[in-house]
């Protein structure tokens, strides 16, 4: 793992400090056009989800109905009572995808894995850095102009440094279900942290 990575993993409180957690919930107030384009809107506008820190696992409720959850991982997504009761489901849910369009409609269980599998990569990052599978590297390095939010007018220089992160499997997926995915990402240092940071 690059030093950059652990730097980014550090600011958001260390590996060590997240390793002691099993879950993590919020209360998301979300709207959008992608939703209306996708044929559902007002789903998602206001739900609460939990998200799995040690596999790949989310749900988001209400979903749809007062009484209903949604349930990702992977290789399967369900709609589910909130007595644990499957409504519907779907296993390989993202070949349910294939040949769509940017306008196509998504229904319910398009929805929930899109859902679940994007509110479980963010919020598990930067720590998706730290899971097996996952390599990280340094790919470039740009100076940006940026304005401080300190008390001075002066501009400061900031470090912008790409991470280039291939992730082989996925933490819980079986051999034959894996597929290669690459992301990358952006971390911006300012130049009190980068003279911190080589001190």
């Amino acid at each position: 793992m690059t030093d950059l990575a652990m730097l980014a993993m550090d600011a958001h409180g260390g590996l060590e400090r997240w390793r002691q957690l099993k879950t993590v919930s919020a209360r998301l107030l979300q709207g959008g056009v992608l939703w209306k384009l996708k044929g559902q809107e007002g789903v998602l506008d206001d739900v609460h989800v939990t998200v799995d820190l040690r596999k790949e696992w989310a749900s988001h409720r209400p979903f749809g109905q007062p009484d209903r959850r949604s349930s990702f991982q992977p290789d399967r997504v369900a709609i589910e009572t909130s007595n644990g009761d499957v409504v519907e489901e779907r296993a390989n849910p993202r070949d349910s995808f294939r040949d769509h369009k940017f306008d196509t409609p998504w229904d319910s269980l398009q929805l929930a894995y899109f859902a679940g599998y994007a509110m479980w990569t963010y919020m598990n990052a930067p720590f998706l850095f730290a899971l097996p599978g996952v390599e990280t590297v340094e790919r470039s390095t740009s100076i940006d102009r940026a304005c401080s939010s300190d008390t001075t007018t002066e501009s400061t220089w900031q470090e912008a440094r790409q991470l280039h992160i291939t992730c082989q499997r996925s933490q819980t997926c079986q051999e034959s279900s894996c597929r290669p995915n690459t992301r990358s990402f952006h971390v911006s240092l300012t130049e009190a942290q980068r003279r911190r940071r080589s001190s």
